[in-house]
């Protein structure tokens, strides 16, 4: 009798087994955090030449932060800390030429006030824009635009996102055709050194190319000691010195000279008093009766980047002419999400509002020219048509016929600052416990990883993205080839969820409301919301397909064959046990 006993009580211990195993499997986190660092602006308070003292507010105590200076690149944005082994520990990769050094070491510590300050070193060989970062592991500290409290709405472009407007050091100067006033390439621009009242070619100083020629940009520069210089320009077909009366009148909006050089343009050989301090002075060339030279705009550098803390995108470069207008294009709509103009060196930024910017489409800059003798930008209508050739052309991305205007092969894919939706394959169907990977555009690493739920729902809050551009990857189970997907791409393949469930994931809104704020999407940790998905829905498919038994699906029926095995055993075994029972009442 005992023994039946005993039987019947490990059946009851099983049962119980088996229901906790299930039900601790059903909440079982699958996300892994493989970076967890927060960035915050710092702000340029006093810079000089090519270095600058940053400060940053509301960092933790006795956390390690990181000073990082990024810029802006022919491969949009880079960043480094001047030191690879921290760099590989932050998951950002430097320009090789670019040339960062922090005061001391880049590793500092806050006060107690929370505050980081550091003096910084950063030079490029062309004019770009600097942007310093304070860099930390954990989430964002308050008062620093957490994203847990993100910032939503208008921009006010508080003191907060000034802090993430970088800073630009002038080009040393720039050769310009004296007639068009076009940047002018190819040119010549030797430097001389005055010693005993001889002129030197200055070959002798160290570190330095006394003898430059200028790209499409017509930029120059010398990094030199203390002295007096002369600039000796040339170029065939063109003239110099260059009498005054012979640069149009119009190259003062654009041209000049710092007032160091006592005069307004370098159009003779005046001598360059240097002290320490870089010096701007742009040169003319004279054509003669040659046809003076003209030229398109082109990108030379770009850049964007999330607002850290703030539903805002950054966007920054430097193009080759002054003034030039940069139109922002939906590449697959054509339409004008902004336009933003470039200063009279070539450079430009913007801070934009991401309710103005489209989840489901990369943007493409288009260049407008400025006419610096008219005073007047060429006509749109030509682009119009150019634009919407650009929207009906089959050719991929890389191979988009090149025009007057649009640039080559650039691309600003939505940087979203929230992801939910579903994993899918190449024909739109659900892929279920998808390994789901947000990686970086900059290094190609890992910077978040978390796994769908049965339905291949997932969800990623904005403290688990990257600030700057990203892309995804989804590795169905027991595959070695993941699915590569941009952020437009990810919002296309999900147009029909996001819609009905008014999800906006650049603004990280649902139903126009902070969706961190009122919802239970995924936390730092990455695990599920539950088993149904985002609303208890089953994934809406995009595209007709076939109906498939998901992994999660297999798994219930297992557990229900056995809970119904255990149940009719200890059915049995009461059966049996009765039976024995009576028949030894019988029997007494």
């Amino acid at each position: 009798m005992s023994t039946w006993k005993n039987f019947f009580i490990k059946c009851l211990i099983l049962f119980l087994f088996l229901t906790t195993a299930f039900f601790s499997f059903g909440k079982r986190v699958y996300g892994q955090q493989t970076s967890s660092y927060s960035w915050v602006c710092m702000q340029v308070i006093k810079s000089s030449g090519h270095t600058a003292d940053v400060k940053g507010t509301g960092f933790p105590v006795n956390t390690d932060i990181f000073i990082v200076g990024c810029i802006d690149t022919a491969n949009s944005i880079r960043c480094t800390t001047g030191n690879s082994s921290y760099d590989a520990v932050l998951g950002i990769v430097a320009d090789p030429d670019h040339s960062f050094r922090v005061s001391g070491s880049p590793k500092k510590r806050a006060d107690i006030n929370g505050e980081v300050t550091a003096t910084v070193e950063s030079a490029y060989p062309r004019s770009v824009g600097h942007a310093f970062f304070g860099v930390y592991q954990g989430g964002l500290q308050e008062g620093q635009g957490a994203a847990s409290s993100i910032q939503y709405g208008k921009p006010s472009f508080s003191q907060d996102v000034q802090k993430c407007i970088s800073v630009h050091w002038d080009p040393e100067g720039r050769v310009f055709d004296a007639k068009s006033l076009e940047p002018l390439p190819g040119a010549r621009v030797r430097l001389f050194i005055e010693k005993n009242n001889n002129k030197e070619l200055a070959v002798n100083i160290p570190g330095l190319n006394p003898d430059i020629t200028t790209n499409t940009d017509g930029q120059f520069r010398f990094y030199v000691p203390k002295g007096t210089y002369y600039m000796q320009p040339s170029k065939p077909g063109y003239q110099f010195p260059v009498d005054m009366d012979e640069i149009h009148r119009n190259y003062s909006k654009a041209y000049y000279c710092d007032p160091e050089i006592n005069k307004p343009i370098y159009n003779k050989e005046y001598p360059i008093v240097e002290n320490n301090k870089l010096i701007h002075c742009d040169i003319p060339l004279d054509p003669g009766t040659n046809s003076p030279f003209q030229s398109n705009p082109e990108i030379l550098t770009y850049g964007y980047m999330a607002v850290p803390g703030y539903a805002m995108t950054r966007f920054v470069g430097t193009v080759t002419h002054p003034f030039t207008r940069i139109l922002l294009i939906g590449e697959k709509t054509g339409k004008e999400y902004e336009r933003i103009e470039a200063d009279k060196t070539g450079k430009w930024e913007e801070i934009i509002n991401n309710n103005k910017l489209p989840q489901d489409e990369g943007l493409r800059p288009v260049l407008i020219k400025f006419d610096l003798i008219t005073g007047r930008y060429v006509s749109e209508e030509g682009i119009k048509v150019k634009i919407k050739n650009l929207v009906q052309s089959i050719f991929p991305r890389q191979t988009l016929a090149q025009t007057r205007y649009i640039t080559k092969g650039i691309v600003f894919d939505p940087i979203p600052r929230y992801l939910e939706g579903y994993a899918r394959d190449q024909k739109g169907q659900a892929i279920p416990f998808a390994k789901v990977m947000v990686k970086s555009q900059m290094s190609g690493g890992i910077f978040f990883q978390t796994t769908a739920d049965k339905n291949g729902f997932f969800s990623i809050s904005s403290r688990n993205l990257p600030i700057f551009n990203y892309y995804l990857e989804f590795l169905p189970p027991n595959s070695l080839t993941p699915i590569k997907l941009t952020t437009a791409e990810f919002a296309r393949i999900n147009k029909s969820y996001l819609a009905e469930n008014q999800v906006n994931l650049m603004t990280a809104t649902k139903s126009a409301k902070p969706v961190e704020a009122s919802s239970s999407a995924t936390g730092g940790a990455g695990f599920l919301v539950n088993q149904l998905g985002g609303n208890g829905k089953k994934a809406p498919q995009e595209e007709k397909t076939e109906t498939k038994v998901s992994g999660g699906n297999f798994l219930l029926t297992v557990f229900i064959i056995l809970m119904l095995l255990v149940v009719f055993i200890a059915v049995g075994v009461f059966i049996y046990l009765k039976k024995i029972s009576s028949q030894e009442i019988y029997r007494s």
